[in-house]
């Protein structure tokens, strides 16, 4: 791995820019970083991956302390870092940060989410939701062992 493709991993966040981000939610069921994430069943203590009807509060954030997991949820210590269920997850509401996106994105556009999957995407259509206070701020990137990255600049409220 190049030390670009290290700068470039989804849910870390670009270094130099002002960051607002929440900590006091917990996973309701493992999450990857870089996601879209909506609040748990209990909004008081929980979030989750974001989906149809949900309440987008913002992306999930790199955290190096949290466990490997596949994403079968096998355990497998070779597979992925990632929240796993109950762990404290970082959402950042303010900021930059690399997602992996569904398809190529520029620099520019509007940020949209699937309703089903919670991936990012630059063009509408059905079952994808306006991320409003979002912007594409790079182009898209292939990343070995990542997939299609490009940053993500979002502005929510506090």
């Amino acid at each position: 791995m190049s030390t670009g493709e290290r700068i470039l991993q989804a849910g870390k966040p670009a270094v130099g820019g002002f960051l607002h981000a929440w900590g006091h939610l917990a996973a309701e069921e493992p999450l990857d970083f870089g996601r879209a994430v909506q609040y748990g069943t209990d909004s008081e203590t929980q979030c989750k991956l974001f989906t149809t009807g949900g309440k987008f509060i913002g992306i999930s954030v790199y955290d190096a302390t949290k466990g490997y997991e596949t994403r079968d949820g096998s355990g497998n210590p070779s597979e992925v870092r990632r929240y796993l269920q109950y762990d404290n997850v970082v959402i950042l509401r303010k900021g930059t940060v690399p997602v992996i996106a569904a398809e190529t994105v520029e620099a520019g556009d509007s940020v949209y989410i699937d309703d089903t999957t919670g991936e990012f995407y630059a063009g509408s259509g059905a079952g994808k939701t306006l991320l409003a206070g979002a912007t594409w701020v790079s182009d898209s990137v292939s990343v070995t062992g990542e997939g299609v990255i490009a940053l993500i600049e979002i502005d929510l409220p506090a």
